[in-house]
């Protein structure tokens, strides 16, 4: 699973003011998210996410994400919904198609006692045909009950090599290693945003401004994300709108 939510300061320079120090209420809102803590009370989770990339014309292409992850029983869950249009749309050289759309279900099959990661794609093998969409039925991976531990885990967070855990639905660590930019945090009661508004950035191969509005739970989990960026220069738009729900009843693919 790629990484779900970009947090943009990683890729950018901003100037900050390291003089200030944090506001407790700030500091105290973060210190308490731990992602131990929110893998133990995070049962379900249901997760939309919407990229748009549009010129001064017109749009570009857009993807639509979503998920479901139920870990509310013994039974483990989870089901993957990517679609692409127009220029996201890329040729995957595995399934020898025009990518339009893939869904991936990871669930337990009784009679062999082990759970199954499904991964369809589905798309057109000629650009001049594009309504013929097929299917591609990747082989299943498969995982034995007792090893599925990083399967179950990974939709909170993909990556902790520098200490941090990112990559996932997790976002305390992330937006923690940003306090020094805590004059663009705000408390709202049991949440905690981090906003930047027409930001300059710059990094190696472009230059522009960015808008950005990431709002995080008392776990320190996504609650929010959304993300504008354009390039001075192309004036290339791209805009990332996200949401996440935790603990509330999800439906369950069976099968694709």
């Amino acid at each position: 699973m790629n990484k779900l939510v970009p947090l943009f300061l990683s890729a950018v320079i901003l100037t900050s003011c390291n003089k200030n120090i944090p506001p407790k209420e700030i500091s105290d809102f973060l210190n308490k998210c731990s992602l131990k803590e929110a893998q133990e009370k995070v049962k379900t989770i249901s997760y939309t996410s919407t990229t748009t990339q549009r010129d001064l014309e017109k749009e570009l292409g857009h993807t639509v994400f979503s998920l479901t992850w139920d870990n509310s029983s013994d039974i483990f869950n989870f089901y993957q919904d990517l679609n692409y249009f127009d220029n996201f749309v890329k040729f995957e050289e595995e399934a020898k198609l025009y990518k339009v759309r893939e869904r991936i279900l990871t669930h337990y099959i009784e009679s062999e006692d082990l759970y199954f990661k499904d991964h369809v794609v589905y798309g057109y093998k000629d650009i001049n045909d594009k309504d013929k969409i097929e299917e591609y039925h990747k082989p299943p991976q498969k995982f034995k009950k007792n090893n599925m531990h990083d399967e179950i885990y990974k939709v909170f967070s993909t990556n902790n090599n520098t200490g941090l855990s990112s990559g996932g639905l997790y976002y305390g660590d992330a937006v923690g290693s940003n306090l020094k930019y805590h004059m663009y945090m705000k408390v709202n009661d049991d949440t905690l945003s981090f906003t930047l508004k027409d930001y300059p950035f710059k990094n190696d191969k472009e230059s522009g401004l960015i808008n950005q509005e990431i709002i995080i739970d008392t776990l320190g989990m996504i609650s929010s994300y959304k993300f504008s960026a354009e390039n001075g220069a192309t004036h290339i738009k791209q805009e990332v709108v996200s949401s996440a729900k935790y603990n509330e009843v999800v439906s369950k693919v069976e099968n694709l």
